[in-house]
């Protein structure tokens, strides 16, 4: 799969980079289930969400690059990235409120 994101995102080279990013992914996601929806267990894991959000911006404006024939797939990557990012940080902000109040 990692082969086929690249592609798709304009990211061609990166895939190993993007098996990391899946094995991240799936770390936190068992993190955010294993959190206690109730407790500042979830404040890390949330937040680790938006840190990998920002990595992964990182990453795809790698495929920006003038010599990149697919920088068109970069930008839609990013512009998909940017939508995450945002609900990404709504939550973790959410949730640092609600620990706040515990």
């Amino acid at each position: 799969m990692p082969r086929r994101i690249s592609r798709v995102a304009g990211l061609r080279g990166k895939e190993g980079l993007l098996r990391a990013y899946g094995i991240r992914e799936i770390g936190q996601g068992i993190g955010l289930m294993a959190a206690s929806p109730r407790s500042s267990s979830l404040k890390p894991w949330i937040w680790m969400r938006v840190a990998g959000d920002v990595l992964d911006i990182a990453t795809a404006a790698t495929g920006l690059r003038a010599r990149n024939p697919h920088s068109g797939r970069a930008v839609a990557t990013l512009v998909g990235l940017a939508g995450v990012t945002l609900v990404d940080s709504l939550s973790a902000n959410r949730v640092s409120r609600e620990a706040r109040l515990e």
